[in-house]
C-alpha cells in the first residue's frame, strides 16, 4: 500500500509548530529535549538530495537552538512500512551527510558543522529489531576490537508508537491534536472498526471539537482510515460521531464528499490509463513510433495534473468563494507536488492565504 495516506495525515498535523514540538517530545529522549529550546523550533529550508540531485523524502527537517544558543538540525523519518528496514542505520547516516552537504552549500567557509539529531518514528506491526548504529552493520570480526575508538559509529533515535498503550497517550501532556495523530497512526493497521475507535476516543474528540480546526482534524483522520483500511463504514462512523457531538458529523460528511470526488477523479484517470494502454498495444501492432507513445504518456500526465487543479479549485471555491486572480495564476503554474501540498493544507486552513503559505 502506498505511503501517501500516512504522509498526507502527518503533513496535515505537523504543519503546526505546536504539534511538531509534541512529536519531538514524544520521539526524542528526555535529556535531548531538555537540551533543546523547542520554542525556537522552525521549519528548515535545507533539502536532502542524492547524487543525481533528486530530493530525498524526509517527513520534516527542522532547525532549533539549544538552551545555550547552539544550532541544531533535526530530521524525522516517519517509517510506515509493516516490515523493519534492516539498513535504516546506513540510510540515516547517509541522510545526515546529505543534510550537512546542503548546510555547507549555504555556509561557505564554515569550520564546524551543526549538530544533527536523526530520528525515526515507526508504527509498523513488528517490534523494531534492526541496528540503530552504522557500526553494527559492518562485518569485521576481531578488527572491531582492534580499531577501538576508530570504528565507525553513528546512531539514530528510534521511537515505536506501539510501545505506548492508548491509556498512556491519553494521560500524556501532549495536546489533544498530537494525541489524535499518534492514536491514528497506531491504529492504521488495526482490525477494530473506526466507529468503535471513535467511541473509545470520545473524551478526546469532545475536547478536540472545541479547538480551532478540530472538526477538520477529525475529517482528516476519517479520510486517512478510509485510505489505509480495507473497509470503513462511513455511515456508522457518522452516526457514532453525531452521538459524541453533532458538530463532528460535518467532518465525516466533508470527508465523504472528498473521498467521492477523489474516487471520481481516480476513475477518470484510470479509464484514461486503460485506454492509453490499449491504444499503445494496438498502435505498436500497427507501427506506432516510440515518439507517439511518449507523446501519449506525456498527455496522460498533463491530464492528471489538470484534474488535480480542477479538484483543488473546486474545494477552494466551495470553502472561500471565488478565487482572486493571483491565486488562480499560482494554481495554473504549479507542479504536482505543489498542488498536493496545497491540497493537504486546505483541510486545516481558515483563510485562503493559509492554503498558500509555508507550513512545517
Amino acid at each position: 500500500m502506498s505511503n501517501k495516506p500516512h504522509d498526507t495525515l502527518t503533513t496535515h498535523f505537523l504543519q503546526r509548530p505546536g504539534v511538531a514540538q509534541d512529536m519531538l517530545r514524544c520521539v526524542l529522549p528526555p535529556k535531548v529535549c531538555d537540551t533543546l529550546d523547542l520554542t525556537t523550533l522552525r521549519s528548515s529550508e535545507l533539502k536532502l538530495t542524492d547524487d543525481q540531485l533528486s530530493e530525498i523524502k524526509a517527513d520534516f527537517i527542522l532547525e532549533a537552538e539549544t538552551v545555550n544558543g547552539g544550532d541544531v538540525l533535526i530530521f524525522v523519518i516517519l517509517e510506515h512500512q509493516s516490515t523493519v528496514n534492516a539498513r535504516m542505520a546506513y540510510r540515516m547516516t547517509r541522510y545526515t551527510v546529505r543534510l550537512w552537504e546542503s548546510w555547507l552549500a549555504q555556509n561557505h567557509g564554515a569550520k564546524r558543522f551543526p549538530a544533527v539529531v536523526p530520528a525515526v518514528l515507526y508504527h509498523g506491526e513488528a517490534r523494531w529489531n534492526a541496528a540503530t548504529n552504522i557500526g553494527e552493520l559492518i562485518e569485521a570480526g576481531e578488527l572491531r576490537d582492534a580499531m577501538g575508538p576508530f570504528w565507525p559509529s553513528f546512531g539514530y533515535v528510534l521511537k515505536w508508537i506501539d510501545e505506548h498503550p492508548e491509556e498512556e497517550i491519553f494521560a500524556s501532556e501532549l495536546q489533544v491534536v498530537s494525541q489524535l495523530l499518534l492514536l491514528s497512526l497506531a491504529q492504521s493497521r488495526g482490525a477494530e472498526d473506526v466507529e468503535s475507535l471513535f467511541r473509545r476516543w470520545t473524551p478526546l474528540l469532545r475536547k478536540l471539537v472545541n479547538r480551532p480546526g478540530g472538526i477538520e482534524d477529525v475529517g482528516a483522520v476519517v479520510v486517512y482510515f478510509n485510505s489505509v483500511r480495507e473497509v470503513v463504514n462511513l455511515d456508522a462512523v457518522r452516526k457514532e460521531v453525531r452521538a459524541i457531538d453533532a458538530r463532528l458529523e460535518d467532518a465525516v460528511m466533508t470527508a465523504a464528499e472528498k473521498l467521492r470526488e477523489e474516487g471520481r477523479v481516480k476513475g477518470r484517470v484510470e479509464g484514461l490509463a486503460e485506454g492509453l494502454a490499449e491504444g499503445l498495444a494496438e498502435g505498436r501492432a500497427e507501427g506506432l513510433t516510440e515518439g507517439h507513445a511518449e507523446g501519449l504518456t506525456e498527455g496522460l500526465e498533463r491530464g492528471r495534473l489538470e484534474q488535480h487543479r480542477v479538484v483543488l479549485r473546486r474545494q477552494l471555491i466551495k470553502k472561500f468563494g471565488e478565487l482572486p486572480q493571483p491565486f488562480e495564476h499560482r494554481i495554473e503554474a504549479a507542479s504536482m507536488p505543489q498542488l498536493t501540498a496545497w491540497s493537504d493544507a486546505f483541510a486545516s486552513a481558515h483563510r485562503l492565504e493559509d492554503v498558500f503559505s509555508d507550513h512545517i
